[in-house]
């Protein structure tokens, strides 16, 4: 095992959530349970929807945190922007 396997090892492993897999002629994109987001004529598209699961994700991660000020709080934080009494 060289230095850099090493590393990989111990850094921490990101979630993976959804996959492409190849299924006949279409290129479809599975959660890790095996259900089925969407199949695509070519690998390109199931990327791009793979990359748009993955976003939104992140995003509904980042809403939950109370310190996250995101593009759409309007730099007032997500209390103010939800409407929330203080």
């Amino acid at each position: 095992m060289n230095l850099q396997e090493t590393i990989q090892m111990y850094l921490p492993q990101p979630e993976v959530y959804a996959f492409i897999r190849k299924e006949g002629s279409q290129h479809c994109v599975k959660s890790h349970s095996g259900k089925n987001l969407g199949c695509f004529p070519s690998h390109g598209q199931a990327a791009k929807r793979l990359g748009q699961i993955e976003y939104f994700k992140k995003k509904k991660i980042n809403a939950q945190d109370p310190t996250y000020y995101g593009p759409n709080t309007g730099g007032m934080g997500p209390s103010k922007a939800l409407g929330s009494p203080e």
